[in-house]
């Protein structure tokens, strides 16, 4: 699974959501941009955290063995 656009999409959707409400609230341009920059950082950690995550559950479970005969059959061979 390709988990690296995780952090910018994340980023960018809340980034959208923001201007919207921002915008049918009436804020103040200024005021506006901070609150939106402050969003921007704040969901990129996030994604950023999630894709983390993500990588290292996902290549925890390609390190695994399929099932326990596999990995018995392993353990036997590397002790031979």
């Amino acid at each position: 699974m390709n988990t690296k656009p995780i952090p910018a999409l994340t980023m960018l959707i809340a980034g959208i959501i923001t201007c919207v409400l921002g915008f049918l609230q009436h804020y103040e341009l200024f005021g506006l941009l901070k609150i939106l920059v402050l969003v921007l950082v704040c969901f990129y950690l996030i994604g950023l955290i999630t894709k983390l995550v993500l990588d290292h559950f996902l290549n925890t479970v390609k390190s695994e063995p399929k099932n326990e005969k596999e990995g018995q059959d392993i353990s036997t061979e590397e002790e031979s």
